[in-house]
């Protein structure tokens, strides 16, 4: 009832935007040379490209504000009976800026005439967010490697690099976790909601470096506006037509031949084929003077290079048994005495063939010959890694009259990457890298403006984004089928995951074939109202948002080797995971059924904001946000959870028609709300203080998958005594172990059905300070508490001990509905909770200028520390495979966060002719830029 009534009355509201226009605003004061405010007076704002133009005038507070407009040149124009004209031109507003201009109308006749040149302040006296706006220039003219305009997200200050591990190729914004930020494009949704990050990517769409106007990047504090991740917000503004046909034409390439040889290539052998071309087209113009205008873009990308890949492999003489070119001593683990716990050595270091394992000697005759001397490093491989990019944006704008514009785009993406394997054919390496993947994304939105009045406005747009990402076998043929292994996958390509300890692994890489997409549709709505001192918004989103996925998880198999079971039980010196593996004898296995899996879920969230002038240098911005995310729930009800609330009995419970509790197994959790509050003080002229506090709710999406459980799913793992072998390749794993009846070891996943959202309070003290010759300088001290953020770890851990792992955990059984089947011994289990903290501290620094004289330059500095108690995940990168030391005591896992940066230099100077860069980005690509 709750969900129907909020979905109801954010219909009724229009559906206003959670989420954050990408406009703009011009407001201010109009007085007379004595000081004293003008009300009645108008005001005319016209865009200069397209001469699309607005008016209002100011209230009796002689205030005026025009909210709603697009980034780019304007030309601003006061009139009242009794004064001269004012007119301010080429006043440039950035993305999402508040201009607050302060006009003095001296007395004469309207027919006279004022100009103002003046630019818009650099100062912002309007906000106490902390962000950056990266122009247009920048984005030109700055090195990309790859043209990638995420990485000019580095210099802002606050922006620190993602952990190493990570699944999304982002930032860490003032300390948060990574897949913390939100991505929006032309104010409407662009973020990857796939539940894994199986897109490799934060966005939907990365548009084409020719196709943006300017990026905003915010960091810390930001207004009730924005919502749905903890993070940063980066909101990206594509270019529009003009009146004036512009466009451009390019071509960048990178090429062997103006690289230096990498260090690990043979010297006597030619440079490895390193051939990047990316070229394309962006232009704009008018489709009807004034009225209606286009702008489209096209980049193709061409990558056709290779990797250099150092592997260690086994020698022709060690894949035959002979060791006795190694110093470790092979021990036989048939000749295991229990009660002395020793083994004898294999005569003469060597394996006789006679006891080889079939299938652990075929996967060893897998591996080529070495083509470099020695025992390790002896296998260089230069596997081809080519990959495509075509992307384009089409969009439209109309003008329907002064107060009615409606727009319209389309952005699609498509990113097919080759396989890179570490090894030949049928070897592979044991890597993902092995697989061809394929990307596709779309984004589509239009959007309607309408100025009800000079005091009322609203916007109104509806948007649609969808990814889909393929991972394939690189093969026609079941490898597992050609070995002879038992009880996995044997029909569809692809081959058992191989680990050798010291060795490149075999094989392909579990989940293999995967098929992921993911959809998000929204409604948005914003409305402005300007009632005396108070600029008022308000609204809601409506998100509803799909994820389908299926792959073979780990149907094919995977088996471990260490080489446990040929070293000295006494020393635990010696052995070799190859002699394990010819002997096959495996300590760790591996193998479930297919997974699927198809959810819903709505996001509902609803604002209100006011920008408050209580006088003419103090601004207060108070808002509050509310957000209701429910859980996932499965299509078909093919789901299951786990209850602990009786840990000695923990139970499962089916998805099933009903509630939204029934659906999910989680329950939604009602109390999201997130007041804001900001405060901006023109403490001098040229000085101002700025100050900000705020609740935001967490948006991860990714984590534990309930689907994967019995009965809809099994994974099994099996864990043999670690010293008497129990699992052989020669036999593979019981036919019958993934059968409900016979099931045994398996593992299974849980999310805590009481789980809250995770939450950050975040502020910040800054002094901003305008210096001659256009430049800003801005210190400030920024803070955030993180809390309840997502967890996941393995709740059925055994404790310390001898003996088989399983045979240890705290869990030995589950009844399995709904014929109440009970499986034992229980492996794994995966539980994700809420229990996650983070702390931030820093001082954050900012040097900006404009451009003067053929020079501009942003430069920051962040001197900060990062405390938390939990890796970040999927998307956030960090040890996420790292065990807890106790799950009893998380106290104990405190230490600097994934995300910590103590000290973090960022910089750009962006010219004419010639650009120079400060910050940590590098590019070695040369070409050509040329306009129209």
């Amino acid at each position: 009832m709750l969900l129907r009534g909020l979905a109801t009355a954010a219909l009724f509201l229009f559906s206003a935007n959670a989420f954050a226009q990408s406009d703009a605003e011009i407001g201010g004061t109009v007085r007379d040379a004595s000081g004293a405010l003008i009300p009645g007076a108008s005001v005319t704002v016209v865009k200069l490209d397209t001469r699309a133009s607005r008016t209002t005038t100011t209230n009796s507070a002689g205030f005026f504000a025009v909210p709603l407009l697009q980034p780019g040149s304007y030309q601003v124009r006061v009139t009242k009976e009794g004064f001269k004209q004012i007119t301010q031109t080429d006043l440039t507003l950035q993305l999402n800026e508040q201009a607050r201009l302060e006009f003095v109308m001296e007395i004469g006749s309207v027919v006279e005439e004022v100009r103002v040149t003046a630019r818009a302040p650099l100062l912002e006296t309007a906000t106490a967010a902390r962000g950056q706006v990266i122009d247009n220039q920048k984005i030109a003219e700055l090195p990309l490697n790859g043209r990638d305009y995420l990485q000019l997200a580095l210099i802002s200050a606050g922006v620190g690099r993602l952990p190493p591990g990570g699944r999304y190729d982002t930032f860490s914004a003032s300390g948060q976790r990574a897949q913390e930020n939100t991505y929006l494009l032309d104010g409407v949704d662009n973020n990857n909601m796939q539940r894994a990050a199986q897109g490799r990517r934060a966005e939907v769409i990365k548009p084409s470096v020719d196709a943006i106007q300017e990026f905003k990047v915010l960091t810390n504090a930001y207004s009730a506006e924005y919502g749905r991740a903890a993070g940063g917000v980066v909101t990206v503004n594509l270019k529009s037509g003009s009146n004036q046909i512009h466009g451009a034409l390019f071509e960048f390439l990178r090429n062997e031949k103006l690289d230096a040889k990498n260090f690990f290539d043979p010297p006597a052998q030619r440079r490895p084929p390193f051939k990047r071309n990316q070229y394309g087209f962006a232009v704009g113009g008018p489709v009807r003077r004034d009225k209606t205008f286009f702008f489209g873009d096209y980049e193709w990308t061409r990558i056709r290079e290779s990797r250099t890949v150092n592997n260690t492999i086994p020698t022709p003489r060690l894949r035959g048994g002979d060791f006795s070119e190694l110093a470790n001593l092979i021990y036989d683990p048939a000749t295991y005495n229990r009660a002395a716990n020793r083994r004898d050595v294999f005569p003469g270091n060597i394996i006789p063939s006679s006891r080889f394992d079939p299938v652990g000697v075929k996967l060893a005759n897998y591996y080529p010959d070495p083509n470099k001397a020695g025992l390790t490093q002896n296998f260089l491989f230069n596997p081809p890694a080519n990959e495509n990019i075509n992307r384009y944006d089409i969009k439209l704008d109309h003008n329907l009259s002064d107060n009615d514009r409606v727009f319209t785009r389309f952005s699609d993406s498509r990113n097919p990457v080759g396989a890179t394997p570490s090894l030949p054919e049928p070897a592979f390496g044991g890597t993902t890298l092995a697989t061809p993947f394929n990307h596709t994304g779309k984004n589509f939105m239009v959007g309607y403006n309408r100025a009800f009045s000079a005091r009322l406005l609203m916007e109104f747009k509806a948007a649609w984004n969808e990814i889909f990402t393929v991972r394939s076998a690189p093969i026609d043929y079941n490898v597992n089928a050609k070995l002879g292994l038992k009880g996995v996958e044997l029909s569809d390509p692809g081959m058992a995951q191989i680990d050798l300890t010291g060795y490149t692994s075999l094989g392909l890489g579990a989940n293999i074939p995967n098929y992921s997409g993911s959809q998000n549709r929204q409604l948005i709505a914003n409305f402005t109202s300007i009632h005396g001192a108070h600029t008022i918004k308000w609204g809601a989103n409506l998100s509803f948002l799909q994820h389908f996925l299926t792959n073979s998880v780990n149907a094919p198999g995977q088996f471990q080797f260490d080489g446990r079971y040929t070293r000295d039980t006494m020393t635990l010196r010696g052995g070799n995971s190859l002699a394990d593996m010819l002997l096959g004898a495996s300590y760790n296995g591996n193998v479930s059924n297919w997974f699927w899996m198809d959810q819903r879920r709505p996001f509902l969230d609803f604002f209100v904001q006011d920008e408050w002038r209580i006088t003419s240098r103090l601004t207060l911005t108070p808002g509050l946000r509310y957000e209701l995310h429910p859980e996932w729930t499965g299509r078909y009800n093919k789901g299951a959870n786990l209850d602990f609330s009786n840990l000695a009995a923990p139970k499962m419970i089916l998805y099933q028609d009903g509630s939204r509790f029934s659906r999910s197994l989680v329950r939604t959790d009602t109390n999201d709300f997130a007041p804001r509050i900001g405060l901006a003080y023109r403490w001098r002229e040229k000085t101002v203080v700025r100050s900000g506090y705020g609740i935001y709710y967490g948006n991860e999406v990714g984590g534990v998958v309930v689907s994967n459980n019995p009965p809809f799913q099994y994974s099994a793992n099996v864990t043999p005594d670690p010293v008497v072998p129990g699992l052989f390749l020669r036999d593979g794993f019981p036919l019958d172990l993934l059968n409900p009846r016979n099931a045994r070891n398996i593992a299974f996943a849980s999310t805590d059905m009481g789980r809250a959202t995770p939450y950050s309070q975040q502020w910040n003290f800054t002094v901003q300070r305008e210096m001659p010759g256009e430049l800003l300088l801005e210190v400030g001290y920024v803070g955030a508490t993180s809390h309840k953020l997502r967890h996941t770890y393995n709740i059925n851990t055994p404790p310390p001990g001898p003996g088989a792992v399983n045979a240890r955990r705290p869990i030995q059984s589950m009844v399995i509905p709904p014929d109440n089947v009970v499986i034992g011994p229980v492996a794994a289990i995966n539980f994700e909770t809420g229990n996650g903290n983070q702390n931030y501290h820093g001082l954050q620094f900012r040097a900006e200028k404009r451009l003067t004289r053929g020079l501009s330059f942003t430069m920051g500095y962040i001197f900060s520390k990062t405390i938390g108690d939990q890796p970040g995940g999927f998307g956030g990168g960090g040890n996420t495979s790292v065990a807890e030391q106790d799950i009893r005591n998380f106290r104990a896992e405190r230490a600097l966060a994934d995300e910590h940066i103590t000290n973090f230099p960022s910089g750009a100077d962006a010219g004419s002719p010639r650009t120079q860069t400060a910050s940590p980005m590098s590019s070695s690509e040369v070409g050509r830029r040329r306009a129209l």
